[in-house]
């Protein structure tokens, strides 16, 4: 997994293909809507609807693809998203969707290049999703310095074992990563401006992702939670 620096411990990496990943479990949140019957009569119809975390890689990283987060805010609106909210500038933002996360993500996308004037990448986690993430780090029995775990999310059609392709960890002791589904855990107690683990992923290229630190993680969690 390549990667680059952001200011909140966010991480960028080189794209893979995205493909239909048939994501997008429902909460228990509806959205009532009006359609017609087949024969025409008006009706009200349940749509389920999800909370979504939607993740943006590379923005606000060192001046450059500067977006405001009102923007981002906008956008998620104009794309029908509801019950919008962003977190710090790092491009972080949970929202009501009545569609998949796969949709909702080539929405965003598709809106993030026509502002942006260039490619965004996107990775959509649900709410339910995102608490699997943080019920299942491995390192929280090990550490109470939460400054030192990250999580890097792949984007696109990619697993955590695909994105940490490094066979031998032991060299890069005492960092360590663990993958798992769709994102990889990073225990890094030198932080990640210099992990040497983090600079071999770069360099040997692979999927994508982008990284969050736990604080990070965690509060997206909250926030989800509280919007479902």
């Amino acid at each position: 997994m390549a990667l680059a620096e952001a200011h909140d411990g966010s991480l960028t990496a080189t794209r893979c293909d995205v493909s239909d990943k048939g994501r997008g479990t429902s909460i228990p949140a509806t959205l009532a809507v009006t359609a017609l019957d087949p024969i025409g009569r008006s009706a009200r119809l349940t749509v389920p609807v999800t909370v979504m975390i939607g993740l943006l890689r590379g923005v606000n990283v060192g001046g450059a693809n500067r977006l405001a987060m009102a923007d981002l805010r906008a956008m998620c609106a104009d794309c029908g998203f509801e019950r919008v909210s962003t977190y710090i500038q790092s491009g972080n933002v949970v929202f009501d969707a009545d569609v998949s996360a796969d949709t909702a993500e080539r929405r965003l996308e598709s809106a993030l290049a026509t502002h942006m004037g260039k490619p965004i990448d996107v990775t959509i986690r649900t709410a339910d999703e995102l608490a699997a993430v943080v019920a299942g780090n491995p390192f929280l029995a090990r550490t109470d310095d939460i400054a030192t775990l990250h999580v890097a999310f792949t984007i696109g059609d990619c697993d955590g074992d695909a994105a940490l392709a490094i066979d031998d960890l032991a060299p890069f002791a005492p960092e360590e990563a663990i993958a798992a589904d769709r994102h990889v855990y990073f225990l890094l107690p030198g932080g990640v401006g210099r992990s040497k683990l983090l600079e071999a992923l770069g360099r040997q290229g692979g999927p994508a992702g982008t990284m969050r630190n736990w604080r990070t993680v965690t509060k997206l969690a909250e926030i989800a939670a509280e919007t479902a």
